[in-house]
Parts: C-alpha cells; sequence; structure tokens
C-alpha cells in the first residue's frame, strides 16, 4: 500500500472500527481521518503516525511511509 488513504482504509478494516473510534482511540479529531482517507492530507507528522500505530498495534514507519509491515 503505497498511498495513505490506502493505508488508513487497511487499519480500519482490520480493526473494525469506524473513522471516529480510529480517532478517538489515536487522539486526533474525526476530520484529520477523513482528510487522510480522501486523501486532501497526503502525509502524517511522526507523532501522528506513532499515535496511529499505537492504536492500532502497527509499526509507525509503514503507517507514515507504507514501508515495511
Amino acid at each position: 500500500m503505497t498511498n495513505l488513504p490506502d493505508r488508513i482504509n487497511f487499519l480500519l478494516s482490520e480493526t473494525h472500527w469506524s473513522a471516529a473510534e480510529l480517532a478517538r482511540r489515536a487522539g486526533v479529531s474525526r476530520a484529520a481521518v477523513s482528510d487522510w482517507r480522501n486523501g486532501s492530507v497526503k502525509t502524517l507528522t511522526a507523532e501522528v503516525a506513532s499515535r496511529l500505530a499505537t492504536a492500532c498495534n502497527v509499526d509507525a514507519i509503514w503507517v507514515a511511509t507504507g514501508r515495511g509491515e
């Protein structure tokens, strides 16, 4: 998965969470999750990638870049 919307949608699919639940668990706004999913935001800060990774139990580098597992 090379683009951010695909990775975010994958996380939602794997966790069976709504976008609102992902936002709550990662400590970000629901609007931010929406922006990532629709492609209007193309990159994440290291802090946000780390929060998402922690919430979903995945690698932060993968969340941020799509590289790795």
